[in-house]
């Protein structure tokens, strides 16, 4: 039950961005690549999506139950809890505990239609894990079920460190970063969460080496910065964020941050493969 804990804390954490899940033949095309890339070099976490961008996909559970047979990886499913009711995300929880899921990614979302905040979120996580539901005054007892629960890093979102040390306080265990494309706003962020948080703490930062075949995903992510970045070559791009990485694995290697790198394939096809291989081989 601590595998992918055990994962998160070894040196340079590796994961991967699963593609939303729309059919069966996503799932196949995933393990065909997975495969035929030899990507388990690399990457023993595999982190599945919940309807990014507001775009209807399916529940993760049964897609990172399948993966994690297939593959052996460890999945690290989101969770858009702002789309739940207690019920919903409680029966969530109970899935994916049945299907040995260990990882979890607490997302606001993008489409907000629940009324679940992230303490209740962390609260109801900490009852599974205890084996006792609390809820509308009724007692369930549930099998004990041990969840590492991970939360986003948003480097250009407004009083950030703030919202870090807060997810911390209330139970995250690990953060996940968006797209990385530019150094210093990280770099400043992690190292005054370096300078104030107590204990060690592992952060997944993201980069997608193929973000310039897909222009309009580029576009919408980055706004205005991905006009400067859709103006590099490929090969100029992934010396780029090679470098950018390098100088997070490096510069906070003596630190309590243990940082990972998160890859985002943007396309599960061979051209993007291709790009992932070269970006993170040289890690």
């Amino acid at each position: 039950m601590e595998k992918l804990k055990a994962l998160l804390n070894s040196r340079r954490p590796l994961s991967i961005e699963a593609p939303p899940v729309k059919s069966r033949e996503d799932i196949d095309n995933v393990i065909k690549l997975y495969r035929e890339f030899n990507l388990e070099k690399y990457f023993k976490i595999m982190n599945i999506p919940s309807n990014p961008l507001g775009r209807p996909s399916s529940d993760p559970g049964i897609p990172a139950y399948i993966l994690m047979r297939e593959l052996g990886v460890s999945p690290i499913i989101h969770i858009p809890y702002g789309s739940d009711t207690s019920y919903s995300f409680i029966g969530r929880l109970i899935e994916y505990s049945i299907g040995g899921i260990e990882g979890i990614l607490l997302l606001s979302g993008d489409v907000r239609i629940g009324d679940i905040t992230l303490e209740e979120a962390i609260r109801y996580v900490k009852m599974i894990e205890e084996g006792e539901l609390i809820l509308d005054g009724r007692k369930v007892k549930l099998k004990p079920w041990r969840f590492v629960v991970g939360g986003a890093l948003i480097q250009y979102r407004e009083n950030e460190l703030e919202k870090v040390l807060y997810k911390r306080k209330v139970g995250i265990e690990f953060f996940q970063t968006q797209i990385t494309v530019d150094r210093q706003p990280l770099y400043d962020l992690c190292s005054k969460i370096s300078n104030i948080l107590d204990g060690d703490i592992t952060i997944l930062v993201g980069f997608a080496p193929s973000i310039l075949r897909t222009p309009k995903v580029l576009s919408e992510i980055l706004g205005g910065r991905g006009r400067e970045i859709s103006s590099m070559d490929i090969k100029t791009y992934i010396e780029y964020i090679v470098d950018i990485a390098s100088s997070f694995l490096d510069g906070f290697k003596d630190t309590e941050i243990n940082i990972g790198i998160h890859v985002f394939p943007m396309k599960w096809d061979s051209e993007s493969m291709d790009l992932v291989s070269e970006f993170i081989s040289r890690f």
